[in-house]
């Protein structure tokens, strides 16, 4: 390879993080930018507010259940895991029983990990039928 050159991973979709009240769930361009690992590290910045998750070659610890392939071929990751979500919604202040929270995600190339910055989440009021009135960058 060429050098200062790097491959590119080029997924359909924009990978980005969902955050409900049932969970937190990676899109399926998320996990195939990843590289559909079996197991992730997770990290959390309190101070700026980031989400990250770094791809892991195993299950030592940290490292915790990311994706499994499936005989449908669903390309999905969520997690319902309830400690997550609260600690979540009192770090960013989310009301996660009347709204929804979208993030988008930027993959460091150099460090092969997803960053996932929460101030920069996009709010949907839930159960809306005019969603657009009711979106808002939540800072």
């Amino acid at each position: 390879m060429k050098e200062g050159f790097r491959p590119f991973i080029m997924v359909n979709g924009l990978p980005s993080i969902s955050v409900t009240d049932n969970g937190l769930t990676f899109s399926k361009a998320a996990v195939e930018k990843l590289g559909c690992p079996a197991y992730v590290k997770l990290y959390i910045n309190d101070n700026e507010k980031i989400l990250a998750i770094e791809a892991s070659e195993d299950d030592a610890s940290p490292a915790i259940p990311f994706y499994r392939e499936n005989n449908r071929g669903i390309v999905s990751v969520r997690w319902n895991n309830k400690d997550l979500l609260n600690y979540l919604s009192g770090l960013m202040n989310w009301d996660l029983k009347t709204r929804t929270y979208k993030v988008s995600g930027v993959f460091d190339y150099n460090e092969n990990v997803f960053e996932f910055d929460m101030k920069g989440a996009r709010s949907d009021i839930k159960e809306t039928q005019n969603k657009d009135e009711n979106t808002e960058t939540v800072l």
